[in-house]
């Protein structure tokens, strides 16, 4: 356990501080700070003694997060999160995992031509990442360059957008291990691109619903995909300017890439996790 938890340290100082250089005091002034729950289910987990069919496998746990955002005149618009986990394993789908995990992204967008008042089309970046969560994903980056097609009311807002980069997904190998793979199966890192399509409807004065599809592609086969739904609630009654935010995240391995002709079962024994979350965003003075 102590060889794990050395690469998870160094990971977690390394990316705070990559947060910080990028959303320094300098570029962004908007922080806050976010606290809530969370449970992670993984669909067609491996038979365990309450799920002896290899039903749906549910680790709740709690989790801190750190946001920033840059001003709304910017013209480089920046955002992004890194987010602290602390899992509550029943299960033990990974039998030797460290209940902690990790997750982060960063968004910069800048206009690139004006269509109307509402309509433009601007280019981007995309960082995100992910490391050691329960359902065997060691870590995942996704560094991504591309355009938007966008078009943002004050009621209502739609995008899409196409972006190319690099992909890399590593698992974690004790699950592996007992199904015949060695180290030099884990890993997968390839250019690819990325399509993806979002919404976001107001409910209201205090509510705004959030839809997200996007996929992640390279050589003629899927890679990734993720499908989000979000609502977001102005929860000032509660605490002064902060937001009361309820997500699932839904993401999907193709396995098939880490597939080894000469074993006749897949690396893992599930290709899919499903992230519920609820939290408050509130605001800090930095």
């Amino acid at each position: 356990m102590r060889n794990k938890l050395k690469p998870r340290l160094i990971q977690i100082i390394s990316t705070l501080t990559f947060s910080f250089i990028v959303l320094s005091p300098s570029h962004a002034v908007g922080w806050a700070l976010s606290y809530g729950i969370n449970n992670l289910a993984v669909e067609g987990a491996r038979p365990l003694d309450r799920a002896p069919d290899g039903s749906t496998s549910y680790t709740p746990g709690v989790q801190i997060a750190l946001h920033g955002k840059s001003d709304s005149a910017a013209t480089f618009q920046q955002s992004g999160y890194f987010k602290v986990f602390v899992d509550w394993d029943q299960d033990e789908l990974d039998p030797d995992h460290i209940p902690i995990w990790f997750m982060g992204e960063y968004r910069g967008k800048m206009e690139l031509v004006s269509f109307s008042q509402n309509t433009s089309l601007k280019i981007l970046l995309d960082a995100d990442s992910k490391a050691n969560t329960v359902s065997s994903v060691e870590r995942t980056v996704k560094l991504f360059a591309g355009i938007s097609a966008e078009h943002n009311t004050k009621s209502f807002s739609m995008g899409l957008k196409t972006s190319f980069g690099l992909y890399f997904l590593e698992i974690d190998d004790d699950v592996p291990k007992t199904r015949g793979y060695v180290r030099d199966d884990f890993r997968n890192s390839e250019l690819a691109y990325s399509i993806a399509a979002d919404t976001q409807f107001a409910l209201g004065d205090t509510f705004k619903l959030s839809l997200l599809a996007q996929t992640w592609r390279a050589s003629g086969e899927w890679l990734e995909n993720q499908y989000k739904l979000q609502l977001d609630y102005d929860s000032n009654d509660w605490v002064e300017d902060s937001t009361f935010v309820v997500s699932l995240l839904r993401s999907e391995y193709n396995l098939s890439i880490y597939q080894r002709s000469d074993i006749s079962v897949p690396i893992l024994p599930w290709n899919e996790d499903t992230l519920l979350q609820a939290f408050i965003i509130v605001p800090w003075e930095f």
